[in-house]
């Protein structure tokens, strides 16, 4: 999987390679594991044994990598995906050639909608990483 500029999030659902842009968050967070033993003599002892990631997306769009395109999801297609609750891999970083990205895989937790007046409606979803995020080369 590829990037379009633009996007800084790609993931895979059957034959769609989706993108979006996180909402500036990107969360890795540590599991810890704390032990106390009579041999510590009350010093906690902690130990890093994973890492848990959440993000949320935003501005999906349906990739077209060969004519370099994208194409705005409609309401029904994203609640679908949401609904068939199926782990996605994906791809996190910058697409500039040499940088470092992230890849994985994860589930969507959450679906937001809102809508204006007008009726325009905006959506996120809200995303967990369910495997090791592994190091990437982005190549254009």
């Amino acid at each position: 999987m590829s990037q379009i500029n633009g996007y800084n999030i790609v993931f895979k659902a059957s034959d769609k390679i989706l993108a979006g842009t996180t909402s500036n968050t990107f969360n890795i967070t540590p599991k810890v594991k704390e032990s106390l033993t009579k041999e510590d003599l009350g010093t906690t002892n902690k130990a890093v044994t994973g890492y848990d990631s959440d993000f949320s997306v935003e501005g999906v769009m349906e990739l077209n990598e060969t004519e370099q395109k994208a194409t705005r999801l409609d309401r029904e297609d994203i609640i679908d995906l949401v609904l068939a609750g199926k782990p996605l891999d994906f791809i996190y970083g910058d697409s500039a050639e040499g940088s470092t990205r992230r890849k994985g895989k994860m589930i969507i937790t959450s679906y937001s909608e809102s809508t204006n007046a007008d009726g325009e409606a905006t959506y996120s979803l809200s995303c967990s990483s369910i495997s090791k995020l592994e190091k990437e080369s982005a190549s254009v």
